[in-house]
């Protein structure tokens, strides 16, 4: 799954890059992307998602 995760998110990340985005926009999504794949793992804890963060992820 975090393979799948990843990739999907290396994807956004450059394309995003590529649209023109600011690099501090793209960081957000590069941040998230890092910490769904890390939960899709098993590697971090649900509970250090607070709701806001669960919906700014989906």
């Amino acid at each position: 799954m975090d393979t799948t995760v990843s990739g999907i998110g290396a994807v956004v990340v450059a394309e995003l890059r590529a649209a023109g985005y600011m690099e501090s926009t793209v960081g957000q999504y590069a941040k998230t992307i890092k910490a769904l794949t890390e939960f899709a793992s098993g590697g971090l804890d649900p509970v250090w998602w607070t709701q806001g963060q669960a919906a700014c992820a989906v």
